[in-house]
């Protein structure tokens, strides 16, 4: 592999000395190429901290533009990974990666620089672009995305044109080129990741010199010593406690010898957690990782090897034991004396601290399944928690540290007297770690009991210190080589075993006392930075509501705060409570940002606290339906505005009860659930691994569901449940689903049949009796045998009883007879009245048996049959009731929908109460069963199984709201029906606007309204009224140029639409699959010959795919976005090499040339001549050259423009840079005109305005015509 730039490897003591050289080493290279780079410099595993990268270089026709800084302080192991990730570039990939490299928020890192290699489609680069004019020019005519005539791009600035486009796609101008991203995403594959091993390369050679190979070897080896377990002689406890009490005593003093000094800090490292008496014993007997012989068993699934001897440590060992003590007076706390002087007693029991010997097993002792990852990770491969770890030394420190531009070779100083601690800024990260956890601990020693007398002395202070670090830095698995305790045998000499001992206990203590802190602190950063990611999400429109607070009168919230709509709700509800019990209220005004079918969307609103209204989403529907529900109100608009305004007034409150609060409450509670997930996960110390997958899964859950939300589908899947994970649940839930199947087949029915007829096997049809089967002169003979034989039984009785006994008239019912005022009567059914043919109604199944068995597990109560369906069919019949008044309000093209709604709330609301009955059936009621061995943890399943069952409840009455809002919403150009739909809006909104004109144009004529055909005298008198806010007509310039807007957007929203339908899209095959262009669903969809696989799969969803199960397929809105969004999933990328937008732009063009092909339609009717321009001084052409380009306006100059503004013409003054604003006065008008501006009307409105004077002129001429006649 070729090089593909080198660092110059320095030797930092002899730079300071004046000795500058350096060796040049070409990267990507070997550990033996760098070796001999480091002996050439005289560096060796004997003074690493000399080891320093003092320059870079790399091949002038290859030019690599990393930062000289970024490079000299970064680790060798990164520069030999980046180095072989940049041979795999291309030159124009290499050229991106300078320009990216000089972005005003450039890389950070070696780390992003390294992810660079792996999302160079991140960026687009235009080398030969390197100022706003270059851009300019390139967009405006080498691109060919500009489409604009020749001789109007003449007229445009490229460099403000440059600018523009610069800053509107945040693009930066380099030394190499333009570049901008590209709206790709970026993956992160190494930053903050290990080195490969293949290209760690960074160790420091042995020294050349005269050493004994023999002598080092077994440090190069570094194997742990092996287990000595202390041998006890001693039989009873207690005197085994003192055997190793006094082994304790003398292996101190042996600890102080320097590679057993050693090899006990390390056991501290691991067993900070340990006692100080525990540690001692563990490295006195060379353990390393102990357990007990069970614990290995039960938690590690290992067992202790045949013949091992036992690791002997302390255990606590208390006892219990009753003692008489005397009775305290709890005033006096003097002992209560009884009637004879003498102290009362009362026996108490104590707990006696006590300790015995215990067994463990070191791991070497043990064998079976692999251990997991025990302990803290090596920091120094992870470089994103440098800044965290870093932050929790800061907070553990007594001292304020900070990172300050040091001399060379000096990593510290601390101030003691200003409680200050700096760190030289220019050490690597690693070293910054490790010289701030010496520094601490000195500190930390320096600073204890330092007013007690037998304060130890510096020396003393300095060894706990060096050790305190030691212990500290092996713990978080820092290297720990250039530590050395030489000097240890020599300081501990001569001192006593009290004193070692208590050394010893002070590094033990420190040592924990530090770990435990840095642990605490970094784990409270780590959960901040989870917080703060957290907030960041929740504020994003995209994602979910957010409010925005833009004033309140309330002390309790900032002017400007942004806040997750759930939170706001929660925060509106309190704060509208605490103000009810005040007087006056505090008005807040507050904006909704959110998206609905797939759009960006608003809300501004005001909330009132103290006004009862409550939660923000109450406050909302409240406000809305009161204006539905508000008789005078509809009224008034109905006055005053008409009908259409009307009801597209109260429509737009019923789209906001219907729609957008429905959307908000879905919104709250997967907020809501979010929380408790999360709350769950952070506070519970014990998850069991069904628990977490379970929270996992709802927190997944409520991502997929907002996003088919924000997507207008309501109707999202059912949550997951805790008994989704649950193995037993699971378990149970197969085995009752066998003897289901087992009493299936026993019956002789599938098991659908036996759940459709309630888990009961069929009831013999009844058989025909034989008398039915006789012919009828048979049966008329018998019935009268019948009749002649209950006579005589009926005489009997008269005769005997003078009545009719009970016996006789049960034999006469039995017979189908009745016996009344002396007679023998037939009985007969009488026919039920037919009722009317009613509509069809979509019932579904109800299990009557389930809700029997619920009755009974419930209530003392018999179940009344039928009662069930019943009341389901009830639910459904409102349901058909709703569904017929909001057909009656809406157009036919709806009723389909509707019916589709109907049908499906019919549907699930019997699944719904199906599940309810068998939840309820599951555990009896405690009156039922009584408070003895009652089922506790079965209930509260069955509890959180109703809490489910319930959510799923409300959204099926959210059902309910989706057929009121049917129809009364806007139009989606995801409806097949959009054309046609906007089509008729744009016919009511062009009428409406034709009446306007009218209605002034008669104004104008009459000076009155009186007798006008188009206006009721009310609505007259009204607008009469009104003319004292407006100009000079019923209906003001604005008002018609407003309507005359709306009229132009929804006509070239049809002609968009429209082509789109005639163009349509194209679908391509890919590697694997095809992707088709489903217009009929308005829909893009991705087959695949096999399912993809995760990584795909989450690429998919990134970019807006949602896997369908009824079409098999991934698909999303069939837009131009769709296509962007595919240019993103390279796994979908067409056979051809294409883009999918490049594939899309081709058949565009390919259409739009087929039908410019066609020949124009034969016209019956002659072409109407166009009305003469306004102005006959300004033509199109003069507006074009000036600047403005929109067909629909024709120009004027300042006299006519006054002319027709005093004919309440609407009159707009329009700019050079295209746009337009409506003239209000003549100042206005006059103001304009003198800065050199132009005019315009708007060519409809001309249009219509000569027409009228077409009109006009025809009414006058036959005024003049009757005249003569007359």
């Amino acid at each position: 592999m070729s090089a593909q730039f080198s660092i110059m490897i320095g030797n930092r003591s002899r730079f300071e000395a004046g000795d500058p050289s350096g060796y040049w080493l070409d990267l990507p290279a070997t550990k033996e190429q760098l070796h001999e780079a480091m002996r050439s410099v005289g560096i060796t595993a004997d003074n690493p901290q000399d080891f320093s990268i003092r320059g870079y270089s790399d091949d002038p026709d290859n030019h690599i533009a990393l930062p000289y800084e970024m490079v000299c302080s970064a680790d060798v192991d990164e520069l030999n990974f980046l180095a072989a990730r940049l041979h795999q570039l291309t030159p124009a990939e290499i050229g991106e990666l300078n320009a990216a490299a000089q972005r005003q928020n450039g890389f950070e890192n070696i780390g992003q620089i390294i992810d660079y290699t792996y999302n160079v489609d991140y960026f687009v680069h235009i080398p030969e672009v390197h100022t706003p004019r270059d851009l300019g020019d390139y967009y405006l005519n080498k691109s060919g995305i500009v489409d604009m005539p020749k001789e109007w791009k003449g007229g445009i600035d490229l460099a403000i044109f440059g600018n523009y486009v610069a800053e509107q796609e945040k693009g930066a101008f380099t030394e190499y080129g333009y570049i901008v991203e590209s709206g790709d995403e970026w993956v992160s594959q190494f930053e903050g990741r290990d080195v490969p091993e293949e290209y760690k390369i960074m160790s420091y050679p042995q020294p050349e010199q005269n050493m004994d190979f023999e002598a080092i070897a077994p440090a190069q080896t570094a194997a742990p010593r092996p287990v000595t377990p202390i041998i006890l002689s001693s039989e009873s406890a207690d005197d085994k406690m003192k055997e190793i009490t006094d082994r304790l005593e003398k292996g101190i003093a042996g600890i102080f010898e320097s590679e057993r000094y050693t090899e006990y800090l390390r056991t501290v490292s691991k067993f900070h957690d340990y006692s100080f008496n525990n540690t001692l014993l563990i490295a006195m007997q060379g353990g390393s990782m102990v357990k007990g012989y069970r614990q290995w068993e039960k938690e590690f699934d290992r067992h202790v090897k045949p013949g091992e001897k036992a690791i002997k440590i302390i255990a606590p060992a208390p006892y219990k034991v009753k003692k008489l003590e005397n009775v305290l007076d709890p005033e006096t706390k003097q002992p209560v004396l009884d009637k004879n002087g003498k102290p009362v007693t009362e026996e108490k029991e104590i707990t006696i601290p006590n300790y015995k010997v215990v067994s463990v097993f070191d791991v070497s002792q043990t064998e079976g399944k692999e251990l997991p990852e025990l302990g803290v990770s090596e920091l120094h491969g992870d470089v994103k928690n440098y800044e965290d770890f870093f932050a929790a030394l800061k907070r553990t420190s007594p001292f304020e540290v900070s990172l300050e531009p040091l001399e060379a070779g000096v990593g510290a100083q601390c101030f003691y007297d200003k409680r200050i601690l700096q760190i030289n800024d220019k050490l690597s990260e690693l070293q910054t770690i490790k010289t701030a956890i010496k520094q601490i601990s000195y500190v930390v020693l320096q600073t204890m009991d330092m007013d007690a007398p037998d304060y130890p002395d510096y020396s003393t202070r300095g060894i706990q210190a060096e050790s305190v670090a030691y212990i500290v830095c092996q713990h978080y698995g820092l290297d720990t080589s250039d530590y050395s305790f030489k000097h240890i045998a020599e300081w501990h000499s001569g001192r006593e075993l009290g004193e070692l001992k208590s050394s010893l206990e002070t590094i033990h203590s420190t040592a924990a006392t530090l770990i435990e802190t840095i642990d605490g602190h970094f784990a409270e950063i780590q959960r901040e930075r989870e917080q703060q990611k957290e907030t960041q999400a929740s504020l994003d429109p995209a994602i979910q509501p957010v409010v925005t607070v833009v004033w309140s009168e309330s002390n309790e919230l900032q002017d400007g705060i942004k806040l997750p709509f759930s939170r706001a709700n929660e925060i509106f509800r309190s704060l509208d409570a605490a103000k009810l019990n005040e007087r006056g209220y505090d008005k807040t005004k507050f904006e909704i940002d959110y998206t609905l079918n797939g759009e960006a969307s608003h809300y501004e609103g005001q909330q009132d606290f103290g006004d009862g209204d409550g939660s923000l989403i109450e406050h909302i529907e409240k406000f809305h339906t009161g204006y539905i529900q508000n008789e005078e109100y509809i009224s008034r608009l109905l006055q005053n505005d008409g009908q259409e305004a009307m009801e597209q007034t109260i429509a737009g409150h019923e789209q906001v009860v219907n729609e957008i609060v429905p959307y908000l409450k879905l919104h709250d509670s997967l907020s809501q659930m979010e929380q408790a997930a999360g709350q769950a996960m952070r506070e519970a110390d014990n998850l069991t691994p069904a628990q977490t997958a379970y929270y996992e899964a709802l927190q997944q859950y409520v991502d997929d569901s907002r996003a088919m939300l924000n997507q207008g589908n309501y109707a999202l899947p059912a949550a997951p449940r805790l008994s989704d994970f649950d193995p037993e649940l699971q378990e149970y839930q197969q085995h009752v689903m066998d003897e289901i199947t087992q009493e299936a087949a026993s019956a002789g029915m599938t098991v659908e049949e036996y759940a459709a007829n309630g888990y009961e096997p069929r009831t013999p049809a009844p058989e025909t009796p034989v008398f039915d089967t006789l012919p009828p002169e048979q049966q008329q003979a018998l019935s009268d045998t019948v009749k002649d034989t209950l006579q005589l039984l009926v005489d009997a009785d008269m005769a005997a009883h003078g009545e009719v006994t009970d016996g006789t008239l049960e034999a006469i019912a039995v017979q189908g007879y009745s016996y009344r005022d002396g007679q023998l009567e037939k009985q007969t059914d009488e026919p039920q009245p037919t009722e009317a043919p009613q509509p069809a109604t979509p019932y579904y199944t109800i299990n009557e048996s389930a809700a029997r068995r619920a009755k009974m597990m419930n209530s003392f109560d018999d179940y009344r049959p039928g009662s069930a369906t019943a009341e389901y069919r009830h639910y459904v019949d409102e349901a058909v009731q709703l569904a017929e008044r909001q057909k009656a309000r809406v157009d036919p093209m709806y009723h389909d929908k509707i019916d589709s709604l109907l049908d499906t709330y019919a549907r699930k609301l019997a699944a719904n109460m199906n599940a309810s009955y068998s939840i309820e059936a599951r555990v009896p009621s405690i009156m039922i069963s009584g408070g003895g061995n009652f089922p506790v943890r079965q209930k509260e399943k069955q509890n959180a199984a109703r809490d489910r069952n319930m959510q799923e409840w409300q959204y099926i009455q959210g059902l309910l709201d989706k057929i009121r809002s049917t129809g009364m919403g806007g139009i989606s150009a995801d409806d097949p029906q959009a054309v046609q739909k906007l089509e008729k809006k744009l016919e009511s909104l062009t009428k409406a606007q034709e009446n306007m004109k009218a209605i002034n144009a008669y104004y104008r004529k009459h000076k009155s309204l009186d007798g006008c055909p188009l206006v009721s005298p009310e609505q007259a008198q009204r607008l009469i009224s009104g003319m004292e806010h407006y100009d000079r007509a019923p209906y003001p310039a604005w008002a018609l140029s407003n309507n005359s807007a709306e009229i132009r957007r929804l006509k070239n929203r049809i002609a968009d639409l429209s082509k789109k339908q005639a163009i349509g899209f194209v679908g391509w095959e890919f590697e694997g699959g095809k992707v088709e262009a489903n217009t009929t669903d308005n829909r893009l969809q991705i087959f695949f010959d096999e399912k993809p696989d995760a990584a795909i799969r989450e690429e998919l969803k990134g970019n807006g795919f949602r896997w369908s199960p009824r079409a098999e397929a991934w698909q999303r809105q069939l837009n131009d976005n769709a296509y962007y969004a595919a240019n993103h999933i390279k796994a979908i990328h067409p056979l051809t090499g294409e883009q999918p937008t490049e594939l899309l732009r081709a058949h565009i063009r390919q259409q739009k040339a087929a039908l410019q092909k066609k020949p124009a339609p034969d016209m019956d009717m002659p072409p109407q001549p166009e009305p003469p321009m306004p102005d006959p001084s300004i033509s199109l052409k003069n507006m074009q050259d000036y600047g403005y380009s929109w067909d629909g306006m024709l120009p004027l100059r300042r006299a006519t423009a006054e002319k027709l503004f005093s004919q309440d013409m609407g009159i707009f003054c329009i700019y050079e840079d295209g746009t337009e604003r409506a003239v209000s006065n003549l100042d206005d008008l006059r103001q304009h005109a003198e800065k050199g501006g132009i005019f315009g009307v708007n060519k409809e409105d001309w249009n219509a305005y000569c027409e009228y004077a077409a009109m006009k002129q025809e009414l006058q001429e036959n005024e003049q015509i009757g005249r003569a006649h007359v």
